[in-house]
């Protein structure tokens, strides 16, 4: 009698009239009651999630809007998604495999709609073919960003026309890459981001795709590439001038000669990463500085580009819109840090991890007030000095890392000769949430007692290898 009282009521009075008693609130969490409204999930919705896992209340009908954290949230469609006859997604990133995971737990759906999903992530996917990747396209709608990272294409044209001799039915043996540029324009796709990692494509196929989205595209991952050469790169450099992000990590054959057409003809790429570029000299290393707009940039394992390069390249005039730097693995020096932190100073990200670094270097890293991740793992030659600068009776810090305020990750890993007095001196941030001090030899109880005590937020601490504690 009482849900079908409240099924006459109004929304908000169906919520007050749960609140009267245990009796009405079980009536009023009835899912026959709430089959006229839907329960829309929106901004915070990983919060928004918990809160209905915890809910007695049947949902019948749910709109998520926004992006989904899949990952550790199984549990909220196991409850949930047996009791749903309708869902839609609006504006979310998705993938196969996470959709598939979601409507296995839906068992009772009606209806299912996807709308305003920019971005397919279809990343390792081994099984995927021309007909499955129509048909997610065509689900999709309204695509942007396409992620084909580790998936088996083939860009062989002699395998197209073995598969598409008279008909251009999409076949559901084969991924081909002139497939994929049929579906994409069919679709009136208007690609803005393209990953193609560790897949086989070569210069003529990537000449081919940029060539088709030189407009649109902002944002091109070929890292691990081994059929790609100098020859793609200058087909990105002359067709898409616009790039703002370039991923060439572990192109180990690229080198002097690619990165000086990127820097000739790219002048507005904000992003670069060319990790492993083993082949890279300090010749090419230099015209980095003609990219005035880059916020993001690895160089790491990058071991024959000179400490002294590296300052011409980075620091010959201040970059305010320098956020993120990696220079793991690559031949640091005192005077590279000192320049660094007098050209940077939003940096909120570095990495030196394994270069060398000295307890002068580490010190100039002090004045980087903005740094949010800071990695030295592997810098043995850095002593409790390079922590905090003593005054010479050792009584007064004259320079500290606990000056970066905003600190949220630090690591220390292998950092061999650090001691409790430089934990002491300089580990102690308010925001500090992950510590890495595996295989610091030296560290003792005394040393974790003052990190428990002055570092409130922190959540992660790894004490590998630290056999005295």
């Amino acid at each position: 009698i009482l849900c079908q009282i409240f099924m006459k009521l109004g929304l908000a009075d169906r919520l007050s009239a749960g609140l009267v008693c245990k009796n009405w609130y079980r009536s009023a969490a009835d899912g026959n009651v709430y089959k006229d409204t839907t329960v829309v999930l929106a901004y915070d919705v990983s919060h928004r999630m918990e809160i209905l896992k915890k809910s007695l209340r049947t949902v019948p009908d749910l709109r998520v809007a926004g992006s989904i954290p899949f990952k550790g949230d199984i549990e909220f469609w196991k409850l949930i998604g047996p009791k749903l006859n309708k869902l839609e997604f609006n504006f979310c990133d998705i993938c196969e495999s996470e959709l598939v995971t979601v409507l296995q737990n839906c068992s009772n759906l009606e209806h299912l709609a996807i709308t305003f999903c920019s971005t397919l992530n279809l990343s390792g996917n081994r099984s995927l073919s021309d007909a499955a990747f129509r048909q997610m396209v065509s689900i999709v709608g309204s695509l942007d960003t396409l992620e084909l990272s580790k998936c088996s294409v083939s860009f062989q044209k002699v395998v197209e026309r073995r598969f598409y001799a008279r008909d251009t039915t999409p076949s559901p043996l084969v991924l081909t890459f002139q497939s994929i540029i049929r579906t994409l324009r069919a679709n009136k796709v208007r690609l803005k981001a393209i990953g193609l990692s560790r897949t086989d494509v070569d210069n003529t196929s990537l000449k081919e795709l940029v060539t088709a989205y030189s407009q649109t595209l902002s944002k091109v991952d070929i890292s691990n590439c081994a059929q790609l050469g100098f020859q793609g790169i200058l087909s990105i450099c002359q067709k898409v001038p616009g790039l703002t992000c370039l991923n060439l990590d572990q192109n180990m054959e690229m080198g002097d000669h690619c990165l000086a057409a990127i820097c000739s003809n790219l002048p507005m790429l904000q992003e670069l990463r060319l990790s492993r570029w083993t082949k890279l000299t300090d010749g090419a290393a230099r015209q980095l500085a003609h990219l005035r707009k880059l916020r993001c940039l690895d160089l790491s394992f990058c071991p024959n580009v000179s400490p002294d390069a590296l300052v011409q390249a980075l620091c010959s005039g201040s970059r305010p819109t320098m956020r993120e730097l990696n220079l793991s693995c690559c031949r640091v020096s005192d005077s590279l840090m000192t320049a660094l932190a007098d050209t940077m100073a939003h940096l909120t990200a570095l990495d030196v991890s394994s270069s060398g670094l000295t307890d002068e270097g580490a010190r100039a890293i002090h004045r980087l007030r903005r740094l949010r991740v800071l990695n030295m793992s592997s810098c043995d030659k850095i002593t409790d000095g390079a922590l905090c600068e003593l005054a010479p009776a050792q009584a007064d810090v004259c320079s500290s890392l606990a000056h970066l305020t905003q600190l949220k990750e630090l690591k220390l890993a292998g950092c061999v000769q650090l001691t409790d007095r430089g934990i002491l001196n300089a580990i102690a941030f308010r925001e500090l949430q992950c510590l890495d001090l595996k295989i610091c030899h030296n560290l003792t109880d005394l040393g974790m007692e003052h990190i428990a005590l002055s570092n409130p937020s922190l959540q992660e601490l790894t004490l590998h290898g630290c056999t005295q504690v």
